[in-house]
């Protein structure tokens, strides 16, 4: 089985590389870095629904490349093409893809569980780097900080992460999500959820002011101005949009 990266826009060739930041192309001009440093979606409805076998060749959105790793290990199709506008999410997936190969599973965890590790250059130089594309190691090279200071909050996606966790702390409930995060089922975190973090997260005035607003749906959580109008022109409020979105979260888990 072979996962292959594909952009949009033609690639970075290797004899365009001169320095740890050249790698700032014309198709990197609308995406400065990765939008998903992890995927939100669950890949285990995917693999119920659509009876993924060994045969099967996939056409998958890049995003943070965790559904088509999960594809990979569960199905083992044929091959998978990943595609996505954005090619820092291609660097993203051949890294994660790297780390797999060569690192131990304690650095790999540091790295994307975690989302700290005090030696990623050295790491990247030693054993990311023969995994790696020429623009890949470029990319990754110049944005090797993402890893010192908690990788899961990097990324446009970054932005979304510091909103919850600025609006818990303004609305009295950072408690609540430990507390969450810890439920023992999905009765108790619903619970908690419906009673603590729901009003907090979906008050009005944070959908009118953030989910409403084009700017940051694109930014944060990269859903685009053309997708925003589909929902509104179905009816959908902003309101509405958000609740179906993370309502789902607290009742399945």
């Amino acid at each position: 089985m072979v996962i292959l990266l594909s952009l949009c826009r033609p690639s970075i060739t290797r004899a365009d590389i001169g320095g740890y930041r050249s790698w700032k192309k014309k198709e990197h001009g609308e995406f400065r870095t990765w939008i998903y440093g992890f995927t939100w979606e669950d890949p285990e409805v995917d693999m119920q629904h659509l009876n993924m076998t060994a045969d099967d060749t996939l056409f998958v959105i890049t995003s943070a490349g965790d559904n088509a790793l999960h594809y990979a290990i569960s199905a083992q199709p044929r091959r998978i093409h990943c595609v996505d506008m954005n090619p820092c999410q291609g660097h993203l997936l051949e890294l994660k893809l790297a780390a797999a190969s060569a690192l131990s599973y304690k650095e790999f965890w540091a790295m994307f569980g975690e989302g700290k590790i005090s030696n990623f250059e050295e790491l990247l130089d030693t054993k990311l780097s023969p995994f790696l594309s020429s623009v890949a190691y470029q990319f990754w090279r110049a944005n090797a900080s993402a890893f010192h200071s908690g990788f899961h909050m990097q990324g446009y996606s970054g932005h979304a992460l510091r909103l919850a966790k600025w609006a818990f702390l303004l609305g009295g409930v950072r408690k609540w999500v430990r507390r969450f995060v810890d439920a023992e089922s999905l009765e108790e975190q619903g619970r908690i959820w419906d009673h603590h973090l729901r009003p907090v997260l979906l008050a009005p005035w944070i959908t009118k002011l953030f989910f409403a607003n084009p700017v940051f749906l694109w930014n944060a959580l990269g859903v685009p101005i053309n997708q925003m109008n589909c929902f509104l022109k179905e009816g959908i409020s902003a309101q509405q949009y958000a609740e179906d979105t993370l309502d789902p979260i607290a009742q399945y888990g």
